[in-house]
């Protein structure tokens, strides 16, 4: 078992010409648990409870009435909708899928999901701890951009997932405490990032891609203190004008809209997760007060933040 689980990692990453060091690297640890484990040698358990990771066939979910939460938003969440129709609900945004597509969300976005009788696919939930792995490291793994809002969506064609098929096969079959598991969900993800990695290049071109991540890297950490798009061209050493044309060419908004949509989806977050008032919001976002806050979040989502929160606040009381 140990060295078919090893042939089969290599040959899934030289098919899509995984780095070589990393490559080893993954093999190279599931191979000395599987004989650390078959000689019964000690060695280290999964962190953490067993809630860290699971995996839900998206046929058990089917054809029910009204929209199934499949996470509250404490893992990051890979949706792969293989065949069928459906909708999930992000937060409180509600969003098409398309067949042949997998759909990546991050932590704190709480996830439902409403799919047709036909649909096939999975839903996989996976912690950092799970993973036995530091945020810095799990970069390696995802190129930080596989969970941002760029690249929060893979198209994966029918006959191009037979690789993917069979580690969710793999990891479906073995216990969840299995160490095996975590090694397997990191092979899954550099190969997700691989695809990503050929479809952003081919779309866009090597450079300018990179600029692009880089933007989307620097708004998930700075957007409650920068809301201009003239300090984030400042730390990634370009104009303004030259951001806003890179940014607009390859997502088909600005930099400046991205900023805004991120400050208002951050707020919305905090209405559904913790039904926090104007002033709370306004204070975390680091508006001066109530009052400036309330007008960007008009002008921004056209919707009034008190209407809203009251409709939000209105929902949530039926689930």
């Amino acid at each position: 078992m140990d060295m078919y689980l090893v042939f089969n990692v290599l040959r899934i990453g030289r098919r899509f010409f995984l780095p070589v060091s990393l490559l080893w690297y993954v093999t190279g640890i599931i191979w000395c648990k599987c004989f650390l484990m078959r000689h019964h040698i000690a060695t280290w358990s999964v962190p953490g409870p067993i809630q860290t990771f699971r995996i839900q066939c998206l046929s058990d979910l089917a054809g029910k009435h009204d929209p199934v939460l499949v996470d509250k938003g404490a893992m990051y969440t890979i949706l792969w909708l293989k065949e069928g129709s459906g909708t999930y609900i992000a937060d409180i945004d509600a969003v098409q899928m398309d067949a042949d597509t997998i759909y990546m969300f991050k932590p704190q976005q709480a996830l439902s999901v409403l799919v047709a009788d036909e649909a096939r696919g999975y839903v996989i939930h996976f912690s950092l701890d799970f993973l036995g792995v530091k945020p810095d490291t799990f970069r390696q793994f995802t190129g930080s951009s596989l969970f941002d809002i760029l690249s929060g969506t893979l198209t994966i064609p029918a006959g191009q997932d037979d690789s993917l098929d069979v580690l969710v096969s793999k990891m479906k079959e073995q216990d969840v405490n299995d160490p095996i598991v975590p090694e397997l969900m990191k092979v899954m993800l550099l190969l997700l990032n691989q695809k990503n990695n050929v479809v952003s290049e081919r779309a866009n071109g090597y450079g300018n891609i990179f600029l692009v991540k880089k933007f989307f890297n620097l708004l998930e950490q700075k957007f409650l203190t920068m809301k201009m798009v003239n300090n984030y061209a400042r730390e990634l050493s370009v104009t303004p004008n030259y951001l806003n044309e890179m940014i607009k060419k390859n997502t088909g908004f600005s930099a400046r809209h991205h900023i805004q949509q991120r400050v208002i989806m951050e707020a919305k977050r905090k209405i559904m997760q913790e039904g926090l008032s104007m002033k709370e919001i306004a204070y975390y976002l680091g508006f001066d007060d109530s009052y400036h806050f309330s007008k960007y979040f008009k002008n921004v989502s056209g919707s009034n933040f008190s209407e809203f929160r009251k409709q939000t606040m209105h929902q949530l009381s039926f689930i």
